[in-house]
């Protein structure tokens, strides 16, 4: 299928997916009503920094951006709040449409600061820390 790419790092079972597609937005689409329709009050889409990654569809800084307005777009549309997850270059344009932001890991990447956008904007940042156990 033309529109997988590359698998992500470690992660087993995981592609990009060529999200200029108009198949993998109606896919997309869908996934967003089902949340409304699971009774979620917002959503968090995850792998937002495609372009960033060896991705194998050739995704651009500016297909990132366009895809990452989109979903945040179609959320608000369907009247979901919508956090950011990755994608921490394109903060700044990013941060007046999204409602949240969701890290993991940000002190171990020392990438803390790339979210000071949201912190200006009033919105909240939430921290995941990762505990796995043997």
């Amino acid at each position: 299928n033309e529109t997988i790419g590359s698998t992500l790092d470690e992660w087993e079972g995981e592609w990009w997916l060529d999200y200029r597609d108009s198949t993998v937005r109606e896919i997309m689409k869908s996934r967003l009503d089902l949340a409304v329709e699971k009774g979620c009050d917002g959503v968090e889409p995850d792998n937002m920094d495609g372009f960033q990654n060896d991705n194998g569809l050739n995704l651009t800084n500016t297909d990132q951006l366009d895809y990452n307005l989109f979903i945040a777009a179609e959320s608000h549309s369907r009247n979901l709040s919508v956090g950011l997850k990755n994608d921490l270059s394109q903060i700044p344009d990013l941060v007046d449409y999204y409602d949240w932001a969701l890290n993991e890991e940000c002190a171990d990447y020392n990438e803390c600061e790339e979210y000071k956008p949201f912190i200006d904007a009033g919105k909240a940042i939430f921290q995941l820390l990762l505990f796995l156990s043997v």
